[in-house]
């Protein structure tokens, strides 16, 4: 580390004092350790050439391609050749891993309890074709920790709750979809595309009355990580649609509720309107008569300059 200080700057300058804080908290800043699996039987082969004095520690570490202090700690002793308190071993690490990986791509995350539970399974089906005597070790934080270290390509995320059609959805199906939808289009009504004010989009946000964000295993540098639930979840929501003339219609406010309330629930929000459903959410029955009311109609056939 190379330090450059100004010396035209008096000692009592306070860009001296910012500048000695800095470097000592630099200096005392530790560096994050990076674990590396090195193969048991590289290590093996080392110490038995060691052993049988073929080779020195320093050749055996140059050949083999291992840290000489890692082939000194396992040729003493201090350290296992293999480790022992692996709970599984690594072609079982790699099958979870996968299958950890492929169950978030389809937006069912595992938390570190799932992980904990699924890790007693396997060794549960492993002791009874094995030894049904053998005691099974619960995995601890210091096992996910190192699993986790193991594995980068995977990490611990707090997830986004939704439900299960939306984590399934994929760049192809999005193209299926606006695929049909342009061929349905230009089948009905080819100028509907070309007219901004009959293009809406509508978007809805739902309020979850007990949400859940917990974290789940996803693969590391993902931007959105989901965790797919049970869409009978009660909820309020909140429709939202606009054109692409800039004109909108009230906000659309749905609660979970049987039958509408003798309350006033827009008493200060007159202008929004209001419907209920079972569990609050948007429902065909809701939406698709909304399109023939008074409010929207009209923003549909008024007039307004077209895209061409």
């Amino acid at each position: 580390m190379i330090v450059v200080i100004n010396i035209d700057l008096p000692i009592d300058h306070p860009d001296i004092y910012n500048l000695t804080l800095k470097f000592t908290m630099a200096s005392m800043r530790k560096n994050k350790k990076v674990y590396i699996h090195h193969d048991p039987e590289l290590i093996k082969a080392a110490v038995h050439e060691i052993k049988n004095k073929k080779m020195s520690i320093r050749q055996a570490a140059k050949h083999f391609r291992l840290p000489l202090s890692t082939l000194y700690n396992k040729m003493i002793g201090k350290r296992p050749i293999v480790c022992t308190n692996r709970i599984l071993n690594q072609d079982e690490e790699n099958r979870l891993a996968e299958w950890l990986n492929n169950l978030r791509k389809h937006g069912f995350g595992n938390s570190h309890k799932d992980i904990v539970e699924i890790v007693l399974a396997m060794l549960a089906a492993r002791s009874s074709s094995q030894s049904p005597e053998t005691s099974i070790k619960k995995p601890s934080r210091q096992w996910l920790s190192g699993f986790f270290r193991r594995h980068p390509e995977l990490s611990s995320r707090t997830s986004k709750a939704c439900s299960r059609e939306t984590a399934d959805v994929s760049p192809k199906k999005f193209e299926k979809w606006f695929s049909n939808f342009i061929k349905c289009m230009n089948q009905s009504d080819p100028t509907i595309l070309s007219s901004p004010n009959r293009i809406f989009i509508a978007n809805d946000c739902g309020f979850s009355f007990d949400p859940e964000s917990k974290k789940v295993v996803a693969s590391k540098g993902s931007t959105h990580v989901y965790n797919a639930t049970s869409n009978t979840k009660t909820q309020v929501t909140v429709l939202a649609c606009l054109s692409a003339a800039g004109q909108y219609t009230p906000p659309l406010l749905i609660y979970p509720l049987k039958r509408n309330p003798h309350q006033n629930l827009l008493e200060d929000f007159p202008e929004a309107l209001l419907q209920v459903s079972n569990n609050g959410r948007i429902t065909s029955a809701i939406f698709f008569p909304g399109l023939e009311t008074p409010l929207f109609h009209p923003l549909a056939i008024s007039r307004s300059p077209s895209f061409y």
